[in-house]
This record gives structure tokens, C-alpha cells and sequence, in this order.
């Protein structure tokens, strides 16, 4: 070779200065040894020999040749960046260090790890060693990423005494991320997060972020300054509904609302119009983006957060007094603390052999995120108020807004035990980049009627393949439609046959649900259902509303009338009863003698008359006339049935009127006016 060529054009230098012997001297026993050393003071690419003499006293001499050379040291490091690309979170990335040996001198070399963030997160095989003179070696670099978003991360390799070389690990990590077109619940570390990726845009950006994103982040609506949380309004916020249904664990949001285009209606085009309404799409799609992308930044830092704080507390339960004395296999005990490794490990490509066993176990420290209640982002599918009894639907989408594909199930038997379905219960490779296409999902609740009223909540994980685990909060508020009654008995007393008994019963509507009610008949015990009437006899009544109900009781004879009148609401088995009672009074009216026999008289003569008496039993005075010959009484007749206001029962309901009093002027009033536009 072309070094050996060199080495031997070398001049030989002839100097006993550049050798050392140790000791020089020194006496030794019968049966005793002594080890000496040879040392070489090397110079900058010399080669040099000497020749030494052991002298024995009264014995022989031993001659010896002493030859060396010296040379600089060298080494080639071919890669001092190692570029992974875009990378899994959870996956173990494999690289490879090529060291060469291109001079005369051994190298000894070693992996120095304390520059890492988190040491653990990377093993090299090997990590130290010699290297002989011209020889090579392949480090395999094994990297856990473990935290998403850019990495960039720095080790050395130590050569002799030189100075470290660095080697430059980056990385974009990911993870399979998904979200919803349901509405979230914001919790205050997750508002934190935003306010952080708020300020990292405004910064970058130099423009304000979208209002939108600001309320989600618990500024005030002008931007000026945060709100306190009893200030939030969280129907305002958007995805911000009912916060203390946000569930436990650690949550970290980030979705992205959909915004809708705006249509034009008419059939012509004005260009004005048009130029108007692609200006408008442009800035609400600028918008949107804006939006999805602060809270895909939010998300990823409450994400690296968590996930750090799990190696955290795995790292200090692995260094604990109590577990130095534990199994090292032991991961069954830890997984109950939330900190466990997974007990299921993904295959990797490339992991066979050697490395094998490394890389899973490297890949195997990545906490298990669904046993710790790591959420990524925290979705409320809220079914408001359903009627005991009754079932409803919705519907929403879950979209791939990550670069890999996902795959998620769902636990039907838990959602069950709650009285919720979710359709489909399974989603294999969901695509994601470029499409970020989604699937629709159909979600039923069935309040039994079984079941107790009050609030039914359940918070799932939904357990992203490979990924962060959303919590979806499905909510509902199973209650009985219900009325309260104003009255529970009432008596009308003494109603006179012809006159009628009213009473205004107001019903009230104490719930959060429509009560739709009605009267109906009773089986049994309504033998005096047709003298009472209820004006109106059904209705609907809004949640927090009154209504008015008038009772009417018409006797027909002189005797006791009873009613147990009921109220029935729908969905609601609670029977709801009023008490009615009243007494009809019939008025006499006594004739002596019952029949006349009138004499016989000659035509044309004044006539006969006979004398008869009409006596008032009654308390009340009564007015007395002949229906067939009081003209009166006829035209009165004739104004009330012209009049209007007659109700289904066909009565009209009038003032009562008492003997000798004038007829009612309304009517009166009534047939003049239809008089005047006849």
C-alpha cells in the first residue's frame, strides 16, 4: 500500500534517546523473575532501532535489537448527520456509524450519550471498542423518538484523546392523529398549550391569531386579556361546552372546526359578486388553516409534556429503594401505577437478529399512553335531555388529520352498559396524508325505562393504533316529562241547572323537556265525566313554561256530582289527578191547579177567563213568560242563535242574568253591527 510504501521510504533514525529500559538495573534471587519495560519516545512519523545489552555480572551479556515506529492518528467518520426523516413516535429508528482506521495507530473509541436530552431513549451497538490500523467498524445507532414534533439531538464518539466528535441526530416525528367534528371540551392546562402556540404564531407570523382559536384559549373577545375561568362562557368557546363533563386524565386538545363555504343565491353572475365571494373563501380557508394548525401545535406540546412526564415517573419508580430490590421483569406491579412499558409490541421492520432483542426492548420503554389516560384531545358528544323511555341519534365524523394511516376499535360492551352504540365499532387504515379522509359515525342512546333519571356519562379512550388516544364523552340527561298542578281539589258548591261552574287551573312545567299532555276518560269511577269539560283538552307545554286550563262544571239536575279528573303526560306513568266536586240546584216553579178547564164561550164575545197561581219556591227571584207568545222572548232567541262564540259543547258561556235584567248588550251590540254590513 501506499502508507506501507511511505513507511519504508522513512529514514531510520539511530538513537538510543528515543528508547527507555525500566529498571535499569537490580538483583535478583535464586528462582526470582523481573519484568522490564521497553519504552518509546515515538516523533511525528519516525521509524528508529537501537541495540541494548543485559550484562550479568560474572555471566554472559543478552544483546537485543530495539526497533519502532511512530505515526498520526487517524480516523474516518462517514456520516456525522444522521437524517431519519419523518418517523413513528413509538418506533425505534435504526442508523448506522461507519468508523475507519486509515493510519498505523489502534484507534480506541467509545459512544459518548450525555449530550441527549434522555439518554435512555438510545442504544448503540457497540459502544466502545479498538479498532486496529486499517481496519473498520459499523456502529448500529438504535433511536426511540418518543416525544413528536422536530428532534434534533446530539452524541459523541470519543477517539483516544481527541476531542469528541458530535453526530447530529434529526428526526420529524409523528404520531397517527385524528379528530372529529364534535364539539371539545377545553380544560386549563389544554387552554395553556394554546396560548403558547398562540404566541409562537403571532411571533413567527407577525399577525394576530384568528378570534376563534383566541376564545378557545380564554382571551376576552377583544384579545386584550385572558378571563378568568368564571368568566368563560363556555357555549360561546367554541368546542368548549359543559367543561366539568371533561372527564380525568391528562388532556390536551386540538381539532379543527369545519368551516362551511357561502353559497350565492340568483341565477345571473356579477363579477363584483364573485371576485367578493372568492375573496371571502380565501380568508376563511386561510382561517381554517390557521386554526388547525395552532391547535395541531397545542396538541403536540401537551402531548410531549405528558409523555415525558411518564418517563419521568417510570424512571424514578425504576430508581426507587423499593423497586431496586424488585424483579427486573416485573411490569405487571408498575403497569397499576399508569407508568407500565406496552405489553404489546408492534414488528419492525429490519429487527432481526442481533439487534432484535435491543430493539424491542428500547421500543418497549414508550409508555403505554390508553393505561396512563394520556388523551391527546377530549371530544363531548352531548345528547342534552331525552325523555325516559325514548331513543336518539347523532351523527359525526372522525378524519385521519395525521400522515399515517390509523386504526382504532371500539369497546361496544362498555358503551352498552351506559345505553350508548356506536356504529361502526372498527376502522382498519383510515388514510391519511394527502386525502385525510374520514368515516361517519352513527351514535345511538337508548334512555331505559329502567333506568333512574339524572345525568348518564361515559368517557372512552379510543385507542389509536400506534398513536395518542382521544377521549370521546358521550353525555345524556334522562328525564320524565312532568307538570305541576295548581290545584289537587276543588269543590264548586251549589251551581244552578243552567248556569255553569268554572275554575282556572294553571299548569306548570318545571322540567328541561317539552310535557305533552292530555285529557283522557277514566276507566272506572266516570260516571259524571260528561258535566265536567276542560278548556283546552291537550297541549304541549315548554320546559319553564305556565298554562292556564279552565274546569267547567254544568249540572243538569238538582243532585251531588264527583270527578276524579286525570291529567296524563306522555312518557310519564305518574298519574296527576284533580279533585272535582259540585252540587246542581234546579229552579221550581209551582202551578195550582196543574190544569184549567176554561168555559165555553159564544163567538165573537170577550171571552172566559179562569184565574191560576204560580209560586216561587226558589231562593232567587225568577222572571215568568210564554215561550210561544212573549215576542220578546222570541227575538231573544233569534239574537242568540246568531251569535257567535258557541264552544264545541255547543254552549255559550254568557254573564248570568238575573230576573227582570236587560238582555246582554253584547249580543245586542253583535247583530247590529252584522245588521249594518248585511
Amino acid at each position: 500500500s501506499a502508507v506501507s510504501r511511505r513507511s519504508a521510504a522513512q529514514p531510520i533514525v539511530q538513537s538510543a534517546e528515543l528508547f527507555d529500559v525500566l529498571p535499569l538495573r537490580g538483583v535478583l534471587k535464586p528462582g526470582q523473575s523481573e519484568k522490564l519495560e521497553f519504552a518509546y519516545a515515538g516523533n511525528l512519523d519516525k521509524r528508529a532501532r537501537c541495540g541494548v545489552v543485559c550484562v550479568i555480572e560474572g555471566g554472559p551479556e543478552y544483546p537485543l535489537t530495539l526497533a519502532a515506529e511512530s505515526a498520526v492518528v487517524k480516523f474516518n467518520i462517514e456520516r456525522t448527520e444522521l437524517d431519519c426523516g419523518i418517523v413513528p413516535i413509538d418506533k425505534v429508528v435504526e442508523q448506522e456509524v461507519v468508523l475507519h482506521n486509515p493510519g498505523k495507530v489502534p484507534l480506541l473509541w467509545a459512544v459518548c450519550k450525555g449530550a441527549l436530552s434522555r439518554p435512555s431513549l438510545m442504544t448503540c451497538v457497540p459502544e466502545g471498542g479498538r479498532v486496529a490500523a486499517g481496519a473498520t467498524v459499523k456502529i448500529a445507532i438504535l433511536y426511540l423518538p418518543a416525544t413528536p414534533g422536530k428532534i434534533s439531538e446530539t452524541f459523541h464518539v470519543q477517539i483516544n484523546h481527541l476531542e469528541p466528535t458530535p453526530i447530529l441526530i434529526v428526526a420529524d416525528a409523528s404520531y397517527p392523529r385524528v379528530s372529529t367534528t364534535l364539539p371539545r371540551l377545553e380544560s386549563e392546562s389544554s387552554r395553556a398549550w394554546l396560548r403558547e402556540a398562540i404566541a409562537d404564531y403571532t411571533e413567527v407570523n407577525g399577525e394576530r391569531a384568528p378570534a376563534a382559536v383566541m376564545q378557545m384559549a380564554g382571551f376576552s373577545p377583544s384579545g386584550s386579556h385572558l378571563l378568568s375561568e368564571s368568566q368563560l362562557d363556555p357555549k360561546s368557546m367554541l368546542g368548549q361546552s359543559m367543561q366539568q363533563f371533561g372527564g380525568g386524565g391528562r388532556v390536551f386538545t386540538a381539532t379543527t372546526q369545519l368551516l362551511r363555504p357561502s353559497t350565492m343565491d340568483g341565477g345571473g353572475y356579477d363579477g363584483r359578486s364573485v371576485a367578493r365571494t372568492s375573496k371571502t373563501n380565501a380568508a376563511k380557508a386561510h382561517e381554517k388553516e390557521v386554526v388547525a394548525g395552532i391547535e395541531a401545535e397545542a396538541e403536540r406540546r401537551g402531548l410531549r409534556s405528558a409523555i415525558l412526564n411518564l418517563f419521568d415517573e417510570a424512571e424514578a419508580a425504576a430508581t426507587s429503594p423499593d423497586m431496586a430490590d424488585a424483579p427486573a421483569a416485573d411490569e405487571q406491579d408498575a403497569g397499576k401505577r399508569g407508568v407500565t412499558i406496552k405489553s404489546t409490541i408492534s414488528t419492525v421492520a429490519g429487527t432481526g437478529g442481533a439487534l432484535g432483542p435491543l430493539v424491542k426492548k428500547l421500543q418497549a420503554s414508550f409508555p403505554n399512553l390508553k393505561q396512563a389516560d394520556v388523551a391527546a384531545c377530549t371530544y363531548i358528544c352531548d345528547f342534552g335531555n331525552v325523555i325516559k323511555g325514548i331513543s336518539k341519534k347523532k351523527t359525526f365524523k372522525i378524519k385521519n388529520a395525521g400522515y399515517f394511516a390509523v386504526s382504532f376499535d371500539v369497546d361496544k360492551h362498555a358503551l352498552a352498559q351506559h345505553g350508548f352504540n356506536l356504529e361502526p365499532n372498527k376502522v382498519v387504515k383510515l388514510p391519511g396524508f394527502p386525502d385525510h379522509e374520514s368515516v361517519e359515525f352513527v351514535v345511538t342512546f337508548t334512555a331505559a325505562k329502567s333506568r333512574e333519571a339524572g345525568i348518564v356519562r361515559h368517557r372512552m379512550l379510543l385507542d389509536v393504533k400506534n398513536g395518542a388516544p382521544i377521549a370521546l364523552v358521550f353525555r345524556a340527561h334522562v328525564t320524565v316529562p312532568d307538570v305541576h298542578l295548581s290545584l289537587g281539589d276543588f269543590d264548586f258548591g251549589l251551581v244552578q241547572v243552567g248556569h255553569q261552574g268554572q275554575v282556572t287551573l294553571q299548569l306548570h312545567n318545571r322540567n328541561v323537556v317539552t310535557a305533552d299532555w292530555s285529557i283522557k276518560a277514566p276507566l272506572e269511577g266516570a260516571e259524571d265525566w260528561g258535566f265536567f269539560s276542560v278548556e283546552p283538552p291537550f297541549a304541549k307545554l315548554e320546559p319553564r313554561k305556565k298554562q292556564n286550563v279552565t274546569i267547567k262544571f254544568t249540572p243538569s239536575a238538582s243532585r251531588g256530582y264527583s270527578l276524579k279528573l286525570p291529567f296524563k303526560v306522555n312518557n310519564n306513568v305518574k298519574p296527576f289527578v284533580v279533585s272535582l266536586r259540585g252540587s246542581g240546584k234546579a229552579l221550581k216553579l209551582e202551578l195550582s191547579p196543574h190544569s184549567l178547564a176554561l168555559p165555553a164561550v159564544v163567538p165573537h164575545s170577550f171571552g172566559s177567563h179562569v184565574r191560576f197561581a204560580l209560586t216561587n219556591p226558589n231562593d232567587v227571584a225568577v222572571e215568568v213568560y210564554c215561550v210561544q207568545l212573549d215576542k220578546e222572548y222570541l227575538r231573544e232567541e233569534a239574537l242568540l242563535k246568531d251569535a257567535s262564540g258557541y264552544g264545541v259543547d255547543g254552549c255559550l258561556p254568557l254573564p248570568p242574568r238575573g230576573a227582570g235584567v236587560a238582555f246582554w248588550n253584547s249580543i245586542v251590540e253583535e247583530a247590529d253591527e252584522r245588521a249594518e254590513h248585511a
